[in-house]
């Protein structure tokens, strides 16, 4: 019976085992199918890669002609070179939307009542891009080099700085003192300035000797990464880069144009620095790339006489030819939306720009004034003569400018028309330089440009500058020479313009020059930089000022 009890007992031990087994597996068997449906659904949600924004690319790259031959802002010529300038350095002052100077380096700046002593106080908080302070030092240090007689840069640069007396006040005041009141002299202080702690052991003279590289300290909004010269490159970064701002910038150099134009067609860059407008207008493709810039640049193209000349000593011949010019036919056929129409020797952009009353184009009285000084038409000729001489006029013109070339040979076929012969002659920009300086010339298409953004006109027309000054036309006239006077040493940028207006009627009235056009700045961006609104130019390496405005498209 015993034994019985113990079978029954084991069985029902046997059963409950069962069961709680059974339950159990059950349990079990739900909590993995539960871990299932979890991955299940997981990999359903997950089936799509969750979406990571990629970094976007902020490099910008730009094509550009001709590697700089000098980093030394104080040597800088070319475009490039002035570009990379811009680039590295900042000054005491730059110029704003009309060229007028507005500080840069500069904290405050005040001029005492005799217009003779300006006084400027830097920005303390102004730093190189070492860390090192931007002290009177450096000023002092950097208007030394260009006073000093073996400076190798820009003369008029240093005729203008020499008899100017600077005073160190504390480490960020400085005195300039001027011989005499000069309105425009903030202008000059757009001259970049270097850091004493790099050149001071430098003397003037060594300047373009200097091997610049990476080591170069600056202080504009970028600095150097690398100069890869295998590729013809320099690599800037931002100093302080804004968000989404373009950083590095790489300025790649090609040697020619055509090279630079096809790299920005094929998508190669996303800018090229400079087109020239009959470029623009001989490939379709450019505007398709991207977008084309034409802000207004400082400065003007003209056909300037040599009033030393038996052709051009009376007003009424080169009031003729001024006649006898279509400026508007000039705009259309070569200069399309490259440049605006002509008139003043004061830039366009400038609030003193008066266009007075210039001659319009008018052949039947450009043959009046001609007869008026005995330039008649004999029998059968189509070239006038006086005394027996015939009016032969060679226009000289740099070679490396095709737009003015361009320009010259359609006054060529303009002045026959009212019986001149022209000849053109194209030569080197250096050649061309020497005939003026040595007044070996009878007319001559050049352009004159401020990289300052002054408008003193003093050293290119007052009477004083006509033996060996930059008033190569040797035009004096005493009441010119007065405005030119007034205008320099007036106290308000007002009474300047006053002055200005003055002068532009005198040299309307007098025609030492024939004013073409005032030229436009051509750069295109690709499509995908957002560039906004260019502001007009004094100098054209201004333009990368604004590079650190500059945006991803819609970023």
């Amino acid at each position: 019976m015993f034994s019985a009890i113990i079978v029954g007992f084991l069985v029902v031990i046997v059963a409950i085992a069962v069961i709680f087994y059974g339950e159990i597996r059950e349990f079990g068997t739900g909590l993995v199918e539960d871990d299932q449906n979890l991955a299940e659904q997981s990999d359903v949600e997950g089936s799509e890669t969750p979406v990571v924004d990629e970094p976007q690319d902020l490099t910008y790259v730009e094509a550009t002609v001709g590697f700089p031959r000098s980093l030394n802002p104080l040597l800088a010529e070319s475009a490039s070179e002035r570009s990379v300038a811009a680039m590295l350095y900042r000054s005491l002052m730059q110029a704003d939307e009309r060229g007028d100077p507005v500080p840069d380096l500069a904290a405050e700046w005040t001029v005492s009542t005799d217009g003779q002593t300006h006084t400027i106080e830097l920005d303390p908080e102004a730093r190189w891009h070492d860390g090192e302070p931007i002290t009177a030092t450096d000023v002092l240090f950097t208007v030394s080099l260009v006073q000093d007689p073996e400076f190798p840069g820009d003369r008029n640069l240093s005729l203008f700085w020499k008899p100017i007396t600077l005073t160190q006040i504390d480490d960020h005041t400085i005195e300039f003192q001027l011989m005499e009141p000069y309105v425009g002299f903030a202008h000059y202080l757009k001259l970049p300035i270097l850091p004493r702690h790099q050149f001071g052991s430098y003397l003037a003279g060594d300047l373009a000797d200097i091997e610049l590289d990476t080591s170069l300290i600056g202080s504009g909004a970028f600095s150097i990464q690398e100069i890869d010269y295998s590729a013809a490159e320099i690599h800037f970064e931002q100093v302080e880069p804004a968000e989404n701002a373009l950083d590095p910038v790489v300025f790649r150099y090609y040697d020619s144009r055509p090279e630079a134009v096809a790299a920005f067609l094929d998508g190669d860059v996303d800018g090229i620095s400079y087109i020239p407008i009959e470029e623009i207008h001989a490939n379709d493709d450019i505007d398709d790339a991207g977008e084309i810039f034409d802000p207004e640049l400082s400065g003007y193209t003209a056909l300037f006489f040599n009033v030393r000349h038996p052709h051009f000593r009376e007003v009424n011949t080169r009031m003729a030819i001024e006649h006898g010019i279509d400026r508007d036919a000039i705009l259309e056929s070569i200069l399309d939306g490259g440049a605006d129409r002509g008139s003043s020797p004061i830039p366009v952009m400038s609030s003193a720009h008066q266009p007075g009353d210039h001659a319009e184009f008018d052949p039947e009285r450009a043959e009046e004034l001609l007869e008026q000084e005995g330039w008649d038409l004999q029998d059968g000729d189509e070239i006038r003569q006086r005394d027996g001489e015939y009016f032969l006029v060679p226009i000289i013109v740099n070679s490396d400018d095709s737009q003015r070339i361009a320009v010259a040979n359609l006054i060529q076929e303009q002045l026959r028309d009212i019986g001149i012969s022209v000849d053109v002659q194209v030569m080197s920009n250096d050649d061309l330089q020497q005939a003026l300086q040595n007044r070996q010339f009878t007319a001559a298409m050049y352009g004159w440009r401020t990289s300052t953004g002054s408008l003193d006109g003093f050293q290119m027309w007052h009477s004083s500058r006509g033996e060996d000054g930059s008033n190569f036309t040797g035009f004096a006239d005493t009441l010119a020479d007065e405005y030119l006077v007034a205008a320099r040493q007036s106290s308000t940028i007002e009474e300047q313009n006053e002055h200005y207006e003055g002068f532009q009627q005198v040299f309307a009235e007098q025609v030492p020059a024939v004013v073409l056009f005032y030229p436009r700045y051509h750069y295109a961006v690709s499509d995908r930089i957002e560039v906004g609104e260019p502001m007009p130019l004094v100098d054209p390496g201004d333009r990368v000022r604004q590079i650190p405005e500059w945006r991803i498209g819609g970023s």
